[in-house]
């Protein structure tokens, strides 16, 4: 760390230690480089952090888990749709447009802020009765945000992490007037059915992968392994078309590089011509072959790369 940085994070510390007069939060403030303008739109109201924006309130012994995401956790609980409903020893609450969320860890508020905040998946979508296939499912936020819609009537969602899954359940069960859409599975979406044993990973990570690619491409070097089963995308589709033989199907694919071999299978078989849109997050090796399966098979589509990292957002429509 050179010596200007240090200098910056002591300065920065003194005035966050003496505008939140705690020393946890001046040093996680000053530490992950919450912004002084952030910082103007927080107050501390005894233990509690108190959005002004808002008026939500979460305890100041949370904060620490949130870290790299402080930012991404103020802006979040600034949001005019966001209202805390309570607090628990494990993390907080939050309702969303109708939709209750727990949120217990930096991997969750960063899905919320692209699913909720970004709208990552707030495209119309033709017609009613669509029904949708969330291949990543994570924690169940996708999905709701889906099921939440009058034109979806039902939400196929697969999760390959037990504790991942588990964590989905508890959101899809909190809100009862739609968890009736939704139909979770307990396994990942591959180009072929089988088990392998990848990486252990807290519940919800971003980055828990079923995929070599990912998981040599992240460096991950757990303590723990664990077995965990994948399913064919033509057999998922096999069942998902013959139950839903006159509707519009999608499919949302965020699943940590298993995108090119489900892609690759498709294009291999009849099932292409039974899909009406994607919503693809294409990881590490480009846009380009995916790009080409589905222009080969008539979609219209929309790549938004990110600058920052080597991902981006395919958007895949029929024409």
């Amino acid at each position: 760390m050179t010596l200007f940085r240090v200098i910056n994070k002591f300065f920065s510390f003194l005035y966050f230690f003496f505008r939140y007069l705690n020393f946890k939060v001046a040093f996680l403030f000053a530490h992950y480089h919450v912004s002084f303008y952030a910082a103007e739109t927080v107050k501390r109201k005894g233990n509690n952090l108190l959005f002004v924006y808002t008026g939500n309130q979460i305890p100041i012994s949370q904060t620490y888990k949130f870290k790299q995401e402080l930012m991404t956790l103020i802006k979040v609980l600034n949001n005019k749709h966001v209202g805390v409903v309570s607090v628990n020893e494990s993390g907080f609450v939050v309702q969303i447009n109708n939709i209750l969320l727990n949120i217990f860890s930096l991997s969750n508020i960063v899905t919320i802020n692209e699913v909720f905040i970004e709208k990552l998946y707030g495209i119309s979508t033709p017609g009613n009765n669509n029904i949708m296939i969330d291949v990543g499912m994570n924690v169940g936020y996708a999905s709701l945000f889906f099921a939440s819609s009058d034109r979806v009537d039902r939400v196929y969602s697969f999760e390959p992490f037990p504790e991942t899954f588990e964590e989905a359940n508890k959101n899809i069960n909190l809100n009862t007037a739609i968890k009736k859409k939704i139909i979770p599975f307990n396994y990942g979406i591959s180009n072929y059915s089988g088990t392998v044993e990848v990486p252990m990973l807290e519940s919800g990570s971003a980055i828990a992968a079923t995929n070599t690619l990912m998981i040599e491409y992240t460096k991950i070097t757990p303590s723990k392994t664990i077995k965990v089963n994948l399913k064919s995308i033509e057999q998922v589709l096999d069942e998902v078309l013959t139950s839903h033989p006159d509707q519009n199907i999608f499919l949302k694919i965020d699943c940590e590089g298993e995108e090119y071999g489900i892609m690759e299978s498709l294009n291999k078989n009849r099932h292409m011509k039974g899909i009406t849109g994607f919503f693809i997050e294409w990881h590490v090796k480009g846009p380009e072959s995916i790009i080409t399966v589905l222009n080969d098979n008539h979609f219209i589509v929309l790549d938004l790369p990110r600058t920052d990292v080597d991902s981006g957002m395919l958007y895949a429509f029929k024409e």
